[in-house]
């Protein structure tokens, strides 16, 4: 029984990170064609090993995936 409630969680988890991340997607997409940006990178260590914060729209992408879940 608890390994059942544990996977059942374990898949609400997964299916709540999949839509966010869709979501997130759609949001940095229209950010970019609005704000004409030829190419938006995750601030990742492994992909992106120096960003500038002047360039960091992270800030962005947050107040507009919010505003669109009011």
């Amino acid at each position: 029984m608890g390994e059942d409630n544990q996977n059942e969680i374990n898949q609400k988890r997964m299916e709540m990170e999949r839509n966010i991340a869709i979501g997130l997607t759609k949001v940095i997409q229209k950010v970019g064609a609005d704000e004409g940006f030829t190419l938006i990178l995750e601030n990742n260590e492994q992909v992106v090993l120096y960003a500038s914060k002047v360039i960091d729209i992270t800030d962005r992408v947050i107040k507009a995936y919010d505003a669109q879940k009011k």
